[in-house]
């Protein structure tokens, strides 16, 4: 069984998964996963856990905005944890 045999890609906002297990064996579902990629994000699993996940160009800056402001929550998160309890308030998390 090649390592390829258990991999799956499925859309980012969806539960369903396509099982592409020859994908480095085949030209054409290279091209049938860069296809999707245009339309839509996707992630690749193995053994039902997300180990890749794919973007367009096109919509790399939006992905890139979203991590950005993801990090300044957990900044600002972990930021009044800190603070919170120097000054003799209870954090909510």
């Amino acid at each position: 069984m090649s390592p390829c045999s258990s991999y799956e890609i499925g859309s980012l906002d969806q539960e369903r998964t396509h099982d592409y297990g020859d994908l480095l064996r085949s030209p054409e579902q290279v091209w049938t996963v860069v296809e999707k990629v245009q339309r839509e994000p996707v992630v690749i699993t193995r053994h039902g856990r997300a180990t890749a996940y794919m973007v367009s160009p096109q919509n790399m800056p939006g992905h890139q905005n979203l991590q950005a402001a993801r990090r300044k929550h957990s900044q600002a998160v972990a930021e009044f944890a800190c603070t919170g309890r120097k000054h003799g308030h209870e954090s909510p998390f």
